[in-house]
């Protein structure tokens, strides 16, 4: 059995943008320390501490093969627009509209492609999804 490949991207709320593995290096400190994140990125070093959010890879991808992120809008057939995130409770990733579970990623990967994300395409959010961003920011403060 093939393992899933772990690997993040991060939304710098500072910048606004978002950072990738090949350029930028993430290191944790760990919660007692002050310094939290800290990211080397071409070079310089800086502390992320309260910078950054991590989304964590899905080990999926959309129909057109487009890696599939936490935090990553997707759009279905009928569903509409949903956003992927993390379900606690069935400890799986899943498509949300606002806080319901419309469906299991794994189960439909293959029938949705990527449009965007929660950070650099809030304009395709519809007003139930606005929650979602403004929660999982306020996570990761």
């Amino acid at each position: 059995m093939k393992q899933r490949e772990i690997k993040f991207r991060a939304w710098d709320k500072i910048d606004e943008k978002m950072l990738y593995p090949k350029n930028t290096q993430l290191n944790y400190h760990g919660e007692s320390s002050d310094i939290g994140w800290t990211a080397l990125q071409y070079g310089r070093y800086s502390e992320t501490k309260y910078r950054i959010i991590l989304l964590q890879y899905t080990g999926r991808k959309d129909k057109k093969g487009k890696e599939i992120y936490e935090g990553d809008l997707i759009k279905g057939q009928q569903e509409g627009i949903c956003v992927v995130g993390y379900d606690d409770e069935s400890a799986s990733w899943e498509l949300f509209i606002g806080e319901d579970v419309i469906e299991d990623l794994i189960a439909s990967e293959k029938h949705y492609k990527v449009i965007g994300n929660i950070f650099e395409s809030p304009e395709l959010l519809n007003p139930t999804n606005q929650s979602v961003r403004s929660h999982k920011a306020k996570k990761q403060k």
